[in-house]
């Protein structure tokens, strides 16, 4: 799908994606043509302030088009919960926090950045196919943005 040389040249512009294929991929047959190839830090905390910072406007702005409606905000949460567990495993491999699970990555963060307990984990439940109350929805969303400005602030600082 991708010669070996654009690969390589393409590691500082998806390091949080080709970070993930590294971290995770198995050989199936034949050599190993990821070997030896790594993502420079300094992209991933590029990309995750990028991703963090990106996470937030959109948050900010779908509380605006909802007017503040619970079953949009639920929506929105929703739909941000996929997006928000992939930031969480990206900060969590930067830091050298082995710690797969976006989940239990939410109890260090919230040690850490002095996150509210409970929100990351509320939002990452919230992505699931039960998804979460109109009445949950308008009680998460103002501590979600809340969160996600903690974490750019955190990001920003590295």
């Amino acid at each position: 799908l991708i010669p070996g040389s654009e690969l390589t040249r393409s590691l500082d512009a998806f390091p949080l994606e080709l970070g993930e294929i590294l971290a995770h991929h198995r050989v199936v047959a034949g050599a190993d043509v990821l070997a030896g190839l790594s993502v420079a830090p300094a992209d991933i905390r590029r990309a995750c302030e990028v991703q963090a910072r990106s996470h937030l406007l959109h948050l900010r702005e779908g509380y605006i088009q909802a007017a503040a409606q619970p079953r949009e905000l639920g929506a929105i949460i929703q739909a941000s919960a996929r997006p928000f567990r992939l930031l969480l495993v990206s900060m969590a491999r930067l830091e050298g926090v082995d710690i797969p699970d976006a989940a239990r990555f939410a109890g260090h963060l919230e040690a850490t950045v002095g996150l509210t307990p409970g929100v990351v984990r509320q939002v990452l439940a919230a992505g699931g196919a039960q998804g979460i109350t109109a009445t949950d929805a308008q009680d998460l969303y103002p501590a979600y943005i809340q969160a996600v400005e903690r974490l750019v602030q955190y990001v920003d600082a590295w």
